[in-house]
């Protein structure tokens, strides 16, 4: 007996620490932490090189290059380089008619397909003393790149991610963005985020030299080296990204997050043997996130199973115990999000977010027992009807 009652309260442990009293500590430390405001951009700018990865894009990418050229940003100090992996549609004809006038953008075809390859060709080029990698359905507000170039003042801050939010999708794609943009956003606050998005980010150009070739998630690996290597990732939302392309199925939500979470836990545990040169609070951190991806799924599992087994030995007391438990902490950390304003702040219906939730958990789950047999690589996966 005594083994299944300490099963049942490890298991509601680990469930209410990366569920909930995570971010409640987070939100602590936030605010015992002073923090003043953010000075103006250093003066003088620094050169900026901004790197689209692009392949058959004609759809969207005309209006992805009138975008950059609403961007304030002197174009003496900044560079657009659009490498395309080798598209079919018109995309190269497309770019190269619409920046002729320019002369701060210009059009390079990679030698090999994939986004990392992509990527890593240009950074060969790449003049500016940070880089900024976005991709082609992201819309940027005119001062993102400003207003991220000032975070850089902190010599400790090594990648800035810009505030993402989806312009068209599903309620539980938005619900799913706005959640994962809460907790992004108090772990920046607190000490450093884990990741960044796809859609608009910008490090330090000495910071790495080349991405490996077999990265399959460019933005968690740049920002976990980053971290890794004693520096701090931020993830801002004074200014917003959106996203113009995502899923417009539960079909689509699911392969989509799929592929997201297997190279979300590739990412993670490549940098495991790591752990023991990161800060303190990041230890914290990437345990955490880990636990979120590789225990939490099984954790509820097993806390369905053990709950059960506790109720046919009649003993009610330590499952409502452990229920309440979870329920308490359930409601602090709800109170905790709703004092994080974002930028899209907006309410989802019940039926939105268990939905959601019950989804992302599977998931999850898929990930995990799946993750010894698939592999993927950084070539483009198109969304259908993409």
């Amino acid at each position: 007996m005594w083994i299944l009652e300490f099963l049942m309260f490890a298991v509601t442990a680990i469930i209410i620490w990366t569920l909930f009293v995570y971010f409640i500590f987070l939100w602590f430390v936030v605010i015992l932490k002073k923090k003043g405001p953010l000075g103006p951009p250093e003066s003088p700018l620094p050169t900026i090189t901004v790197i689209v990865p692009c392949y058959n894009e004609v759809n969207l990418i005309t209006k992805k290059i009138e975008n950059l050229r609403t961007i304030d940003y002197p174009h003496e100090l900044m560079e657009v380089i659009f490498v395309d992996g080798g598209s079919t549609d018109g995309t190269i004809e497309a770019i190269t008619d619409a920046i002729s006038d320019t002369g701060y953008m210009r059009l390079m075809i990679a030698d090999k397909k994939g986004k990392i390859n992509q990527v890593n060709q240009a950074l060969k080029q790449a003049k500016g003393k940070i880089v900024f990698n976005t991709d082609v359905d992201a819309i940027m507000m005119p001062d993102a790149l400003i207003k991220m170039v000032a975070y850089f003042q902190d010599p400790m801050v090594l990648v800035v991610g810009a505030y993402c939010s989806p312009s068209d999708t599903l309620p539980i794609e938005g619900y799913f963005w706005l959640s994962q943009n809460k907790g992004r956003l108090l772990e920046s606050r607190a000490y450093s985020s884990f990741m960044v998005v796809a859609p608009c980010y910008a490090f330090r150009r000495w910071i790495i030299e080349n991405l490996p070739e077999d990265v399959v998630a460019d933005d968690i690996f740049i920002a976990s080296h980053a971290n890794s290597i004693g520096g701090k990732t931020l993830y801002i939302d004074d200014t917003v990204v959106f996203e113009t392309r995502g899923p417009q199925s539960v079909q689509d939500f699911v392969s989509h997050k799929f592929r997201k979470s297997n190279a979300y836990l590739r990412e993670t545990l490549r940098f495991l043997y790591r752990l023991p040169e990161m800060a303190g609070m990041l230890k914290m951190i990437y345990l955490t996130k880990l636990a979120q991806q590789l225990l939490l799924p099984y954790s509820l599992i097993g806390w369905t199973l053990l709950a059960g087994s506790m109720l046919t030995l009649f003993r009610y007391d330590i499952v409502l115990f452990c229920l309440l438990a979870i329920m308490v902490a359930f409601l602090l950390a709800k109170s905790v999000f709703s004092f994080i304003k974002t930028p899209d702040e907006r309410g989802y219906s019940i039926f939105t977010i268990v939905k959601g939730y019950t989804i992302t958990v599977f998931i999850m789950l898929a990930t995990g027992l799946s993750y010894p047999f698939y592999r993927q690589d950084s070539s483009y996966k198109r969304l259908r009807g993409d």
